[in-house]
């Protein structure tokens, strides 16, 4: 649960509260609105951005010509849903912001990793194009966003079809008009993200005043706080289930991997492996060239075995030189040998150190085959490490690096899930 958001003060320099339940402590540089679900009571917040005009946030939102209302409920509501469920905190603004001005949708839009804008979401947009606009990409440039993005502030398109700007792909879909607010994310100094209020059915009969532009300003920065926070989320949970090392999953992201490839091996029909591996000559390396020599091995190593294996496969770290693959699909004894052995090929290439020396190592794997060994994620690890010990122990008169464990080896018999 979000316990408060803070906004600029040159938006909110002046805030009044007439319900303990809607708390606002104002500061040289922001003001901030805080609420408490626990409590239902009515809530009206006043505030002023500059003299002459002034926002009031009600229970019972009546748009006036000088003035914006909302409804405080929403308002509450929308906070809260930050702190805990981003699809629905974005969509509950959008629908916030369509009715705040009387329009039929509101969409949010963004720019990606490779620069170019992309819908991450559209209230309002007729189910027939769906699919077609939220695969819409552009650069930052075209249509009317891109003129809102270049001209850095709010831009009112009342005929659309009549726009120099207008986009084919919009003008299929019956758009009639919009509004654009573009904002700033992160730490970006121009804006990189708009709130885009659409009108389908209907033409607008005005357009929307300043002091319904405060009101969506706001919203984006609720926007804005919610991109942040999901980000800072997302980074967590990737570098939670990251080895630091090599950038590869690490064991919690294998043991959530596991259990998602062996229902997708059980409708399949086909084999699933998991293998364990271990490199054979890595300590001489640690020990003649030092761990940093090591490291550029391993991280060397991971590059490899990424590119080699298929997109339905994956590898994890462990830690040291201990990694885990887990390869889906596969039809026969035939396909499995294949596969392993592009990995032994891989991994004894010679490996260049920092320091211009030259090395090669092998590798040793223990191989478990799924659904014959129809065991629970743990169990097949144990199970695949249990075969890497055995082959590790025969290093000398091995014929081949990998050995399949078998229900006759020691190991646990209650493996059955």
């Amino acid at each position: 649960m979000c316990n408060g958001f803070l906004f600029p003060a040159e938006r909110l320099s002046i805030c009044s509260v007439t319900s303990e339940n809607l708390p606002c402590v104002a500061s040289r540089q922001y003001v901030r609105i805080s609420t408490d679900p626990r409590r239902r009571e009515p809530a009206k917040v006043t505030w002023q951005s500059h003299p002459g005009r002034r926002m009031v946030a009600n229970e019972n939102p009546k748009p006036g010509p000088n003035g914006a209302h909302i409804d405080i409920a929403a308002m509450r509501h929308i906070v809260q849903l930050a702190g805990s469920d981003f699809e629905v905190f974005f969509y509950t603004i959008a629908i916030e912001s369509a009715k705040l001005v009387g329009a039929d949708g509101a969409a949010l839009i963004v720019t990606d990793a490779e620069g170019q804008l992309r819908y991450k979401f559209f209230y309002g947009l007729p189910e027939l194009f769906q699919t077609e606009i939220l695969n819409y990409r552009a650069t930052t440039d075209s249509g009317t966003i891109g003129q809102a993005l270049m001209q850095k502030k709010a831009v009112f398109t009342r005929n659309y079809a009549a726009s120099p700007y207008a986009v084919k792909e919009f003008l299929k879909i019956g758009l009639k008009a919009n509004w654009i607010i573009p904002f700033n994310t992160g730490s970006h100094i121009d804006p990189t993200a708009a709130l885009v209020i659409s009108w389908f059915n209907e033409y607008p009969e005005h357009e929307p005043d300043d002091s319904q532009l405060e009101i969506i300003n706001l919203f984006c920065d609720l926007i804005n706080s919610g991109l942040s926070r999901q980000a800072m989320i997302d980074d967590w949970k990737n570098q939670a289930n990251r080895d630091a090392l090599t950038g590869l999953p690490n064991r919690r992201a294998l043991m959530d991997y596991l259990p998602l490839a062996l229902e997708r091996a059980r409708r399949s029909g086909q084999w699933l492996i998991v293998c364990v591996m271990d490199l054979d000559d890595f300590k001489p390396v640690n020990d003649n060239h030092g761990h940093a020599a090591g490291d550029t091995l391993l991280m060397e190593l991971a590059y490899r075995l990424k590119n080699v294996l298929r997109t339905v496969d994956m590898v994890a770290r462990l830690g040291g030189d201990e990694f885990v693959l887990v390869l889906e699909n596969l039809e026969s004894m035939a396909d499995m040998e294949t596969a392993l052995n592009r990995i032994h090929e891989v991994v004894v290439q010679p490996f260049e150190l920092p320091n211009g020396h030259v090395v090669m190592v092998d590798m040793s794997l223990g191989v478990t085959l799924f659904p014959e060994d129809d065991a629970t994620p743990d169990y097949l690890l144990r199970h695949a490490d249990n075969a890497l010990y055995i082959i590790k122990e025969n290093k000398g008169k091995r014929e081949k690096c990998w050995q399949i464990w078998q229900q006759a080896q020691p190991a646990d018999q209650d493996a059955k899930s």
